[in-house]
């Protein structure tokens, strides 16, 4: 494994504090968690038995914690625990119950134990952003921040991406020795699908559409008209571009969906378009799960507008959920736990199935204790803008930048069902929108349409 692999895990707390040192505390843990999942290695040579294993999730993690003891300790006592909290504590703690359950080990202590180690790794990867994003960003000017974080990020990763689109994903290989996925799988239309550092090229399309849709709606808002000087329409239709060029067929419906829900939201003062993506997920596990809907539709669809390669992966997909909603189906409330004792084993020990979704890991290996918790855990922040404030309230440009989060959390939830890929930037986002959602009140203006992108005035919390 390249030395640089491990220069750049160990470095990362160093590179944290560095930020820390140059940006007010906010924009370095913004630029610190979202520059590690950018440019850190998929490959992690720190993996022993038994240990939580240290990747650029752990690193991400340990960066941001260190830099907020050293420069910014009483931001850990900001956090103010609610009801809402507690989606994400049970989705923390379920893998203790469930390895106790299935008797991982075969001893109360060797159960307890491997529990323990999946709860530090959940930790890591899902409760450290959230904690970090729920006391951090608890104003709309912080949601601000955040939101045009999330916009440059996606700009800096433009040029890298029509890079690979242009000479192949060999990014990671020159920098950290070797491909961040398959090669094979970067291959799409004649050309290539980057990878850049990330997980796999579907990881890259939604994080590009993710940050396409925020700077869309910063700019159809009014809360950012121009950046550097030049027009936000047109560094937005830079990014459209750089995203249709990522050739991830699921993430491009993303973003037309998100971008045709909020044009509904502009033209039409209607929020009917944000409620049925709330429905989308929760519609779609519970008819999958229940056995009502084959999913053959779906595949349908794909044929007739991506062709029969993208239609044959979403056939494969249905498969493999028939599968595991079998096998889940043998522990259904905690699960099989970890170490994939949920996978699907024919009689010669071999994997009959890959797991796809996140929503079928989640179920498969922690029950529908699992599955009711992390679902509740990415709906909370949709559902908290639809009950407490008005469509007049969404077209303010001062709120312009929550309702672009909220939404690609909403992106995030859909794309779980067909994918896993896991990315501490929705974490994070969440874990503010909770934080401020809740409480927020709106004062003021009674405006329908946004006219202006200056700083808020008419928000405020008690």
């Amino acid at each position: 494994m390249s030395v640089t692999v491990y220069i750049a895990l160990l470095g990362w707390p160093v590179v944290a504090l560095v930020l820390f040192t140059w940006l007010p505390a906010r924009r370095a843990a913004i630029a610190s968690y979202l520059g590690a999942w950018m440019f850190l290695p998929q490959m992690s040579p720190f993996i022993y038995e038994n240990l939580p294993e240290y990747d650029k999730a752990a690193a991400s993690a340990l960066g941001v914690l260190l830099g907020t003891v050293i420069f910014s300790p009483g931001t850990f006592f900001k956090f103010k625990p609610s009801w809402f909290d507690l989606p994400m504590l049970l989705w923390l703690i379920v893998p203790l119950f469930s390895a106790i359950a299935n008797d991982v080990g075969g001893s109360m202590t060797k159960s307890a134990y491997g529990g323990m180690t999946m709860i530090i790794t959940q930790t890591m990867i899902w409760g450290v952003p959230y904690y970090m994003g729920r006391c951090y960003f608890q104003d709309f000017g912080a949601l601000r921040d955040l939101a045009m974080g999330v916009f440059i990020a996606g700009l800096v990763y433009a040029p890298l991406c029509l890079l690979e689109v242009r000479f192949a994903p060999r990014l990671h290989l020159w920098v950290y020795g070797s491909h961040a996925h398959s090669f094979v799988q970067t291959i799409r239309l004649g050309g290539f699908r980057p990878t850049v550092f990330m997980q796999h090229g579907l990881m890259v399309g939604l994080f590009m559409a993710s940050s396409t849709v925020v700077g869309f709606w910063l700019w159809l808002s009014g809360a950012r008209k121009v950046m550097w000087g030049l027009p936000m329409s047109s560094l937005v239709g830079f990014m459209i571009v750089t995203t249709l060029f990522c050739k991830s067929a699921g993430a491009l419906v993303l973003m037309v969906v998100a971008m045709g829900t909020l044009l509904v939201l502009y033209y039409m003062n209607s929020r009917v378009a944000v409620v049925a993506l709330i429905l989308i997920a929760p519609t779609y596990v519970v008819t999958r799960t229940a056995g009502l809907w084959t999913g053959d539709q779906l595949v349908s669809v794909s044929q007739d507008f991506f062709g029969a390669e993208r239609a044959g992966s979403i056939d494969g997909r249905m498969y493999n959920e028939d599968l595991f909603t079998e096998r889940a189906a043998e522990r259904p409330w905690l699960g099989w736990s970890g170490w994939n004792r949920f996978q699907v084993i024919d009689h010669n020990g071999k994997l009959m199935s890959t797991p796809d979704g996140m929503w079928v890991i989640a179920r498969g290996q922690f029950g529908f204790v699992g599955l009711l918790a992390i679902g509740t855990f990415l709906l909370i922040p949709a559902i908290l803008l639809s009950v407490r404030f008005s469509e007049k309230t969404w077209l303010r440009p001062e709120f312009g930048p929550t309702v672009a989060l909220t939404i690609i959390t909403l992106m995030f939830t859909i794309d779980c069902l067909m994918n896993a890929m896991i990315s501490p930037l929705y974490i994070l986002v969440i874990g503010g929108l909770i934080a401020v959602l809740p409480h927020a009140r709106i004062v003021g203006a009674k405006q329908n349409r946004p006219r202006s992108g200056h700083a808020p005035r008419s928000l405020a919390h008690p």
